[in-house]
This record gives C-alpha cells, sequence and structure tokens, in this order.
C-alpha cells in the first residue's frame, strides 16, 4: 500500500473537485503551470468562470464531526510566511471533507480575512448553535 502524503491527498481532492464538476454539467479547467492561487478554473455555464483552490480536511483531533478549513498558504524558505487567500485571487475553496467523502464549495467572499473556518458535520454536543457552520450549507 502507498502511503499518504500531502501532495498525493491534494491530488485526490483535485480529482474528486474535476468529477463532481463533471457531474453537474461543468468544465474543469486546470493551469497549465504550477504558482497559481487556485488549482481549478470551474466554467459553471450561465454563472460564468470560477477560480476554485481545493483542500483536503481531515477531521479535527479527538472531534470527529468538525473539519478545521485552513485558508492559508505557506512558502517554504528559512523564512516560512504565510499568505491568506483573497476574494480577488479565488471565488471559492472546495475542500474534500475526507472521513465523510463529502465535497464543500466555500465562496471566497465568506472567508475574507479568516485564516481558517470549522466546518460541522452534526450539531454540537454541547447545544451550541450560534456561529457555527455546518458542512452540509456548503455541500457541493
Amino acid at each position: 500500500m502507498l502511503r499518504s502524503n500531502t501532495v498525493r491527498k491534494g491530488e485526490i481532492a483535485v480529482h474528486r473537485a474535476i468529477i463532481r464538476s463533471l457531474e453537474l454539467g461543468q468544465t474543469p479547467l486546470r493551469p497549465c503551470v504550477e504558482g497559481a492561487r487556485y488549482d481549478l478554473v470551474v466554467d459553471r455555464g450561465s454563472d460564468g468562470l470560477a477560480r476554485v483552490q481545493v483542500k483536503y480536511c481531515d477531521h479535527r483531533p479527538r472531534c470527529r464531526d468538525a473539519y478545521e478549513l485552513s485558508l492559508t498558504r505557506h512558502s517554504g524558505g528559512r523564512k516560512r510566511r504565510t499568505y491568506r487567500y483573497l476574494q480577488h485571487e479565488i471565488d471559492a475553496i472546495v475542500a474534500l471533507l475526507a472521513s465523510h467523502d463529502m465535497l464543500v464549495w466555500v465562496p471566497a467572499r465568506s472567508l475574507e480575512g479568516r485564516s481558517s473556518i470549522t466546518l460541522r458535520t452534526a450539531p454540537a454536543r454541547n447545544g451550541q448553535r450560534a456561529r457555527l457552520r455546518m458542512a452540509s450549507d456548503y455541500a457541493w
């Protein structure tokens, strides 16, 4: 069995997003070169083109119903820098919630200025409802 690494997980998520866009009758387009802030462009027909950053997410430790979706990109080197995704760079984030085998489409306008968001697949056990983001609201 092959060991998973971050590159392999990212490719799994991108290919799942490509398949899903085809299932929806949309046309996925992949950049020819690396380095763009997005992984795919999805031609959504009358809704136009959408630049999409694709993420692979595992559930949070000790909480199988919550996924922490990182909204940053890191550059290597001695000084590790973190870059947030901005609304003028991408139109959406598509995340594969791996343990639940679910794809979500999160519009960039709801991400501006944030470094992460948490998506839940089940209600909080303590009954909290305020400020929760349910993954089902973003299902793609």
